[in-house]
């Protein structure tokens, strides 16, 4: 397995994937598989819920 490059690195590039739809649609379990795939391959992979990314926005504007 090939190591992710340093965040030094001038070379790095980053995609972002985006899954929308419904509730129960199989968002996260797609997720969750692509992960595995491309972590196989030896990218670096960071999965974000909704859930801590409104965490963080009600943190930072004061509403808990």
């Amino acid at each position: 397995m090939r190591a992710p490059k340093a965040a030094n690195s001038t070379s790095l590039n980053g995609t972002v994937i985006w899954f929308t739809g419904l509730s129960g649609a199989g968002k996260t379990t797609l997720a969750v598989a692509l992960k595995k795939k491309l972590e196989v391959t030896g990218q670096a992979v960071l999965r974000i819920g909704w859930r801590s990314i409104t965490q963080r926005v009600k943190f930072r504007l004061g509403v808990f």
